[in-house]
Formats: structure tokens, sequence, C-alpha cells
């Protein structure tokens, strides 16, 4: 085995530098982050060709005083702290020191700097970690890095970067996020040829903030405090989108990613969204400096809870609360009906501070659905809703290509997807027996052997008690599960409802997923494959038995996925687009 060195300082800096300075975007950040802990007022950021040629960020703050900028560059130097106390008190975003030692080690660094208008400043440029100049500059108050040539001594790390697209969406990303945390502070961003909300005016007001950066309007708001900790959110569910990239979660002004939050966010919203929809979401936490711990991560990404379960369930209960079951469920895609271009009709008036900024989507509630049209770009209007479902009036005319009944009353058509009926019948009932305690199980002659792996088989062992509420017996071997028993009324697929049924048991253990309880998970399941598929035959009869069944359900416009059960065409919507 070769000797055990001590490293040389170039290397250690060079390892040092991988830690803190993945891309052209953790620059951006570090300096960012360096700019606002100065106490700056207004930031500038520029960068060309993706910040590997080019990048300076430009601040008012209070400056670097001409004999510190050797100290400023050099590894471990810092203002923000003095001794290991400090650090668990730190509030500033950075404090390791790292930064700009780093950055010197794999690029050209130049600084200029002035503590004070009219106060001689000074400039020091670094370059691959060698000093080439350093003398006094004149300046305005405030601080310019400059960083050319990125990696140019790291040819290996220039090639495992991403595409330079990638690279200036990370860049215009990380000034977003901080644009978001610090509505106070004004902030430029010019990319190659492309300015970027040059005109973002300070202000106290996160949501004035997001409608110049996103253009998200009429936020739905809540919050929830106490003394050591706190949480307000932003919201647009109108505006939802298919990917969490404009969800963002800031603590103590600080951005930061934690799946966990944004788990209890998914799981808030269930039932109000399409499945797979995500709505914006800006949420700013506060908590005192004894509760959290921010030096667990190089890049301070990522935060670590003393009672991690408690700021989980702050962010499930202050968003569950705001979007109860009660609330209008948003589905996508208005009703296009061919030939359609006679006028719009009224639209509809939304009420009170939580109304919403309408969006191309159809929003389907208890008591009637109506079209809600994107006010924006497409300039169309929200359409009054019908009267209301009277569910006494339904008459059943038939079915259509295998997997949706029609219904007649004498002011619409409502067509129902009858697998999202059944599926929000079977799953009230099996709730109603598990809280009555005397939910059906159908034992099978012959138990049937289904293999799974040995995570799958563990998290059913592990929560075989409320499989048997559930009206699962199962019985385990190394490498199988036996079920003996099902909930009455199942209709097979014994070997797809156990990999969902673990799978959920296992995403819970590991998102400690305390806010939907497991067993509703599983319910959800068993409900889906109780019911029927598109292509079974149904029954004028079963159809017919559907409404009755509906009517009595507590949410019977949404399957328990949160997917619309029927929507209606109004007569008169059918008297105008049939010219009657």
């Amino acid at each position: 085995m070769p000797r055990i060195n001590v490293l040389p300082e170039e290397v250690r800096n060079y390892i040092s530098c991988g830690e803190v300075i993945e891309s052209p975007y953790s620059v951006v950040k570090e300096l960012v982050e360096n700019a606002l802990d100065s106490g700056a007022s207004r930031i500038d950021v520029k960068a060309l060709d993706a910040g590997l040629s080019f990048i300076s960020v430009t601040d008012n703050g209070s400056g670097i005083a001409y004999d510190e900028l050797p100290l400023a560059v050099a590894p471990f130097a810092t203002s923000k702290i003095k001794c290991k106390n400090d650090i668990s008190q730190v509030r500033s975003l950075g404090f390791r020191g790292e930064a700009l030692a780093s950055v010197c080690n794999v690029a050209a660094l130049k600084i200029f700097s002035s503590v004070a208008d009219g106060v001689a400043g000074g400039m020091i440029y670094r370059e691959g970690g060698r000093e080439i100049d350093y003398r006094k500059f004149a300046c305005p108050k405030g601080t310019t890095v400059e960083v050319r040539k990125l990696f140019f001594n790291a040819p290996v790390r220039k090639r495992f970067l991403k595409s330079p697209k990638y690279m200036n969406g990370e860049i215009l990303r990380i000034v977003q996020e901080y644009a978001l945390s610090r509505p106070d502070v004004v902030f430029s961003l010019r990319i190659d040829d492309k300015n970027y909300f040059n005109d973002l005016d300070a202000s106290d007001d996160e949501r004035a903030r997001v409608l110049k950066i996103f253009g998200f309007e009429n936020a739905d708001y809540a919050e929830i405090a106490n003394p050591v900790m706190g949480l307000r959110c932003f919201a647009y569910p109108l505006e939802y989108k298919s990917s969490r990239r404009w969800q963002f979660i800031f603590v103590n002004k600080r951005p930061i990613t934690n799946s966990a939050f944004l788990k209890a966010a998914e799981n808030a919203f269930e039932g109000y969204l399409p499945r797979g929809k995500h709505p914006p979401l800006f949420i700013y936490m506060t908590a005192s400096s004894g509760i959290i711990d921010v030096n667990v991560h190089p890049a301070k990404r990522e935060i670590r809870f003393q009672s991690p379960r408690t700021f989980y369930q702050m962010v499930y209960d202050v968003l569950r609360n705001k979007y109860s079951k009660n609330k209008m469920a948003v589905y996508p895609g208005k009703p296009e009906i061919p030939g359609d271009s006679a006028a719009p009709p009224p639209a509809l008036p939304l009420q009170g501070a939580d109304a919403p900024k309408t969006t191309g989507a159809m929003i389907y509630t208890q008591g009637h659905c109506a079209a809600a049209a994107h006010t924006g770009a497409e300039g169309r209007k929200p359409e009054a809703p019908d009267a209301g479902i009277r569910w006494d009036n339904f008459r059943y005319v038939g079915k259509s290509h295998g997997k949706f009944l029609i219904f007649s009353t004498p002011d619409a058509i409502h067509i129902m997807d009858f697998h999202a009926a059944a599926e929000r019948i079977n799953y009230e009932k099996i709730k109603l027996k598990i809280t009555s305690g005397n939910i059906a199980a159908q034992k099978l002659l012959v138990p049937v052997e289904v293999k799974l792996d040995a995570s799958e088989i563990d998290a059913l062992k592990e929560n075989s008690a409320f499989l048997v509420k559930l009206g699962l017996a199962l019985k385990y071997s190394i490498r199988s599960v036996f079920v003996q028993s099902l909930p009455a009324g199942f209709s097979g697929l014994e070997k797809d409802m156990l990999e969902k049924i673990s799978a959920c048991l296992i995403d819970g253990k590991k998102h400690n997923d305390i806010f939907e309880s497991l067993a509703d998970r599983a319910v959800k399941i068993i409900a889906c494959h109780m019911s029927p598929r598109a292509g079974d035959d149904i029954r004028a009869h079963e159809a017919e038995a559907f409404i009755g069944e509906l009517k009595k359900c507590s949410e019977p416009l949404r399957c328990p996925h949160g997917r619309p059960v029927m929507f209606t065409i109004p007569v008169s919507k059918m008297d105008l687009v049939l010219r009657r």
C-alpha cells in the first residue's frame, strides 16, 4: 500500500473547489449570496457563453476594504463567523469562506470594491490560484466580481458539464430564487444578449415579485405562526404544471431543496388537482436558529431540522386546510365542441379575496360544473354554471366507447366515466366499513401466490394489521405472498394490487409520510381494483344504480384520485353550437 501523505495545498484547494463550484450557476449562486450578505439593495448579474466565458455580479453593498482583498480570496477567510458557536446561530447565507478561494483555483477572478463613495477602493486579480495583480482602484461603493475562463485548467470538469441551454436555465433559476427570497432587493439579469426582469422594483410584497417574474396573479394565501417558527404559503392552483419546477421553499430567506416538504404539499392538494399536476407554490418559512442546522451541505442547499415532522406537518396542515375537499376541484381541458364560433356566455362571477385567476381548466363542484377559461393570453371568459345537478332527474340514455355512460336531465346531457364513478362509490363504502369495523372479507378456497421482492414483502408484513382490516389476509414466505382473503367484491389482479400497495407503503416510509394515512392510500388502490373497467359490460339497471349510489357520496363528482366522474353539457350550450 502507498505511504500516507498530507496533500499539497494546491490539491486540497482543488478538491474543495469541486465540492462548492460544480458549474457556472454555482458561481452565480455564491456571488449573489455574498452580495446579499453585504447588505446590497441592488444586484446586477451578467453571464456570457453559459457563464464559462464571463460572469459578473455587481452590488451596492458594504464593500471590501482594500487591505482585506487578499483575505477575501483566501480559503476559510470570512467576516460572517468568528468561533464555533457562531455556526449554530448564523443568519447569513454564506459563512464557510470557501467560495471566492474555490473560484480562484479554476478561473480568472477580478474583484473591484470600495467601502464608500469617494474613498479609494481596490482591485485584486487572481488566476488559477496565483495572484496576478493587486492595487488601489477608483470605484463606487460596493463590489463587482468578474469571473472569466471558468474551468480553464480543469478540462475533465468541462467535459462533464451539461448543455449551454441547461446551464443558462439554471443561472436564471438561481437568480429567480434569490429575487423571490428577497423582494426588497432590486435584481437584474443579462445572459448573452437577453435581459431578464429589468423591472424588478424593491418591495416587501412577495406576491408582487412572483407576478413580475412569472406572471402569476391572484395568489391563494395561507399562513401559520408560533413563537419559534412561522410559515407563509402562496399557491396558484389554477396555473398548475406537470413538474415541480415552479415550487420554491425558503427558510429564513434561504432557498433550499426539501423533497419531504414538496411531498407534503402534493398530499395536501390530492383530490383538488389532477393526478401528476403541481401548482406553482412559494413557501416562506421562518425558524429560530436553534432548531435548524445549515452546516450540512457544502452548497448550503439542504437544512437539517431539529423536529422535521413538526415542519412537515405545518406545510401539510396549512395547505390542506386551505384546499379541503369541499373546495372546487380543478381538471384539465375545457371540452371542445367543433364549430363553436358563437359568442361566449356571460362570465361567472368569482367572489371574495380568494377568487382565483381563471385558466384553461374545467372546474367541477358538487353542485355544478363550469368551465374556467384563461383570461390572459387567450382572452376567454369563464362559462356560467348550470343551476346544479339534480340527481333525481337523471335518465339513462346509453353507453359510449365502452367506458362512458350517458345520462339526460331536462337541462343538460351528462357523460360519466363509470370506472371513476365506481371507484368513488367503492372507496366511500370501504372507508365506512373500516370506520364501523365490519368490512367483509372473501376467503379464497385456494390461496393465490404472488411473487414479490424482499422489500415489498417486508412492507406488507410490517403493516399486516391494517391490511387485515381492509379484508386482505396474507401469508408470507421468503419470495412470495399467499393471498388468503380479499375484500368482498374484489375482481382479480392480486399481483398488481399488492405491488401498488407495497409501493405506497415503502414510499410513505421513505418520505416520512405522516400526512396521509397509509390505510387511505391502500383503500384507494383496492377501490380501483374492485371497480369495473373500460370494456366491461354495464347493464341499464347497473348504470341507473350508479346515480343512486353517487347521490349518497360525500364527493360524488371526483374519484378518490381526484379525476372527474362526469362533465355536463348544458342544453343552452348545445343550442348555441347547433344554431337553435
